[in-house]
């Protein structure tokens, strides 16, 4: 007979895990040591008595009826060491090759090979995240004090940064007094020269309308006379014209009584 363990759904739902398809061999005597992995970070006691784990037990293959006859117990077949067969004629495998081994509960441990060690990886996991938790401690402190003297470092420069500005602002305000000073001197030297440059400028403008309007008025006048005496020229020139005119009127009217007197001669002869 084998058998089969596996852990409960309820368990199972904790957040508990075990190997499972692990099989009891025929012939085993001793407790059944279970190993089991906690997947939580929280622990998970388990209590006695409490449903744990559910067990399948199998039937194996049967001994022939003329082995059965032969070997009554366990003991008998490994004190005797009869080669039994199956149906199939493969020869049955023992767990327990030795009397003094019946019963005999061992632990875990003794079926390590030589030297090995089993060590659980849960626990190393936990181990390594409890030392970084640890070192995550230190460098949060480390972090703290570091951000506290970065702090510390930043309010000295803050305040020596403010007392600079406040030098350099009464020395830049000392700066623009004075050149507000010397801006007003300036300003009202500037305002006495326009008022001068002013008045300079009105004389100068008062004399020239005076010269301009003496000008003026003898330009006027040449005009006049200039305007006269082209009336004048034209006066004659007109009288000319009206007189040569007149000769020419004459002349040809000289002209016309000499014809006219030729032609009464010449009637008359």
């Amino acid at each position: 007979m084998i058998a089969k363990y596996s852990l409960r759904v309820t368990q199972v739902y904790r957040g508990l895990l075990i190997d499972n398809g692990l099989q009891v061999d025929p012939g085993y005597h001793g407790y059944i040591h279970v190993v089991v992995h906690n997947l939580t970070n929280e622990p998970r006691p388990v209590y006695k008595d409490e449903p744990f784990v559910s067990v399948e037990f199998n039937r194996s293959t049967p001994f022939k009826p003329h082995d059965l006859r032969r070997v009554k117990t366990e003991k008998d077949l490994i004190t005797t060491g009869y080669d039994c067969r199956g149906f199939s004629g493969n020869r049955l495998v023992l767990f327990t090759k030795r009397p003094e081994d019946l019963g005999l509960s061992r632990e875990p441990s003794h079926f390590w090979p030589h030297g090995e060690r089993n060590l659980s990886s849960t626990m190393e996991m936990r181990e390594q995240i409890r030392t970084q938790g640890v070192n995550q401690s230190e460098i949060e402190k480390s972090a703290k004090a570091r951000a506290e003297q970065l702090e510390l470092t930043i309010s000295e420069a803050r305040a020596a940064l403010e007392r600079t500005i406040n030098q350099r602002t009464t020395a830049l305000e000392g700066r623009v007094a004075t050149e507000q000073a010397r801006l007003s001197k300036f300003r009202n030297f500037s305002i006495g020269g326009a008022a001068v440059g002013a008045l300079a400028l009105i004389a100068f403008i008062f004399t020239f309308f005076y010269w301009f309007s003496d000008r003026y008025s003898e330009l006027q006048t040449r005009v006049s006379e200039a305007t006269s005496m082209a009336s004048q020229s034209v006066a004659a020139k007109d009288r000319e014209l009206e007189v040569r005119t007149l000769k020419e009127t004459v002349a040809g009217l000289e002209q016309r009584i000499s014809g006219l007197e030729k032609a009464v001669r010449e009637k008359k002869q």
